[in-house]
């Protein structure tokens, strides 16, 4: 499996760059869009065509990881339309806050499928399961399993929980919330820490630090690296092998 990094950054998007998105592909070609951020769409559309798309999941409705979802429903129609998707697209996401999920479900271009606690659902060779994490609005990380392969989890936007320890657990690659140093945090803060989020993923064989805050990447990398050997900071535009 493969992973390519369309955007890296939390809150908005910088000069030149995006907020959070991420393709999962298997080794027989599958790919499954991970977040839509603003700015995400043009970089996706530097890696490969739209219409090599197989599914998309929406992890929560925060603009920097869905922003970019909603210029995205225009393609979906015209593809739809147009006969270069034989049907709508499947769209995982959570149906709320219902304003934005009606907004996106109305898409013809979309298959609608909305996701909850422990739900599984499989994309030709890939298999996904859903875990409700914790954060201001509702989010789902979700573990990704080729067939036969690797393990890929994204962990999307949250604080420490127990759903947060079963979805990294047996993964190859974590996919983690980033963008909170310990000096930063709270009891009262919507994010995990960089260093508690390092800790628990401490044994996978690579993590992989995202939702970044700008200007802070060698702190993020510095922290992160205190408890974990295997993490490292994801670069737009580039793809890693599980």
């Amino acid at each position: 499996m493969k992973l390519s990094i369309t955007g890296r950054y939390g809150k908005y998007p910088n000069q030149n760059g995006a907020t959070c998105g991420y393709v999962a592909e298997s080794s027989k070609g599958t790919k499954i869009v991970l977040d839509m951020g603003s700015g995400s769409l043009r970089n996706l559309s530097k890696l490969m065509p739209y219409s090599d798309i197989d599914a998309v999941v929406i992890s929560h409705f925060h603009g920097d990881h869905c922003a970019d979802a909603f210029v995205f429903r225009n393609i979906a129609v015209e593809y739809v339309k147009s006969g270069v998707w034989e049907a709508p697209l499947p769209f995982f996401m959570p149906n709320e806050p219902y304003e934005e999920y009606a907004a996106l479900k109305s898409c013809l271009g979309f298959d609608s499928i909305v996701i909850h606690d422990g739900c599984k659902f499989t994309v030709k060779d890939l298999e996904l399961t859903f875990y409700k994490l914790e954060h201001p609005l509702p989010v789902y990380g979700v573990k990704i399993k080729e067939e036969g392969g690797k393990v890929l989890s994204y962990t999307a936007d949250t604080v420490m929980c127990d759903n947060l320890l079963r979805l990294v657990e047996g993964c190859d690659m974590a996919l983690v919330d980033a963008c909170l140093l310990e000096k930063n945090h709270t009891p009262q803060s919507p994010h995990i820490s960089v260093k508690e989020m390092a800790f628990i993923t401490r044994d996978i064989p690579l993590t992989a630090l995202t939702h970044l805050e700008k200007g802070q990447e060698a702190q993020i990398l510095e922290e992160a690296l205190s408890q974990n050997k295997n993490a490292f900071l994801v670069e737009e535009l580039k793809t890693y092998q599980l």
